[in-house]
Formats: structure tokens, sequence, C-alpha cells
């Protein structure tokens, strides 16, 4: 039996991404368990994810542009042009 692997940053923005847009996760408190559901079917060990780097993930996308803020909890949601 082989080591899984741990989920990078990238991984986990694809999830949050995933499970945001595909309608996974209606509930921001469901965010958390759909994301490390989707991860674990893409073979990686979610036993040191935890639930502050899944939001940390999903405020990232949304200042990069590449998300909506779908349950209304990023304060700024786009960095300034300075």
């Amino acid at each position: 039996m082989s080591k899984l692997s741990y989920p990078r940053n990238n991984d986990v923005k694809k999830a949050v991404l995933k499970a945001v847009t595909q309608g996974l996760a209606p509930y921001p408190q469901e965010l958390y368990e759909e994301v490390v559901k989707i991860l674990e079917e893409d073979g990686y060990c979610c036993m040191h994810l935890n639930v502050r780097r899944v939001w940390r993930a999903y405020e990232e996308l949304i200042k990069e542009g590449r998300m909506n803020d779908w349950y209304g909890v990023v304060k700024n949601p786009r960095r300034s042009s300075q």
C-alpha cells in the first residue's frame, strides 16, 4: 500500500472551487466537509487539513478574481490596483 500525499494549496483551491460552483456545499458550514471529501476521492490524505486552510483558499480565490463570494463572507473582495 502506497502512502497518500498531502494536498497542496493549489489542490485545496481546486476542491473549494469545485465544491462551491457545483453546489456541493450550499451552506458555509458544509464547505470544509465537502472539500475533504473531494480531496480524499482524488487520493489525498487530509488528516492535517484544517478549516482555516480551506477558508483561506476560499478567500484567496475571491481576491484573485477566480470566483465570486457565494457565501458573502469576504469583506474586501478585490485587491486594490495600487
